[in-house]
């Protein structure tokens, strides 16, 4: 497991694109540690585009989002600015 610092700060809006050859859970930490979204995203063809929208409400901050399959987990952190 490692982690990245790859999206953009965002209003809580975006969209996951890549290959993943199967279905992948997506979870949503803040800086508490309260998970603030789950989702199961399921590939078409070998690639995953899959556009998660957060409460309108969630506030500002650092978040860790993990994707874990059944042979990784990659944990990537990202920021919401409003």
């Amino acid at each position: 497991q490692h982690t990245n610092n790859i999206f953009a700060p965002n209003t809580g809006t975006f969209t996951l694109e890549g290959n993943v050859t199967s279905s992948a859970e997506a979870e949503i930490w803040n800086e508490l540690g309260q998970v603030v979204y789950t989702d199961v995203l399921h590939p078409s063809n070998g690639m995953l585009h899959h556009t998660i929208t957060l409460n309108k409400t969630i506030a500002p901050g650092i978040y860790l989002l993990r994707l874990k399959t059944n042979t990784e987990s990659q944990t990537m952190r990202f920021t919401i600015s409003k």
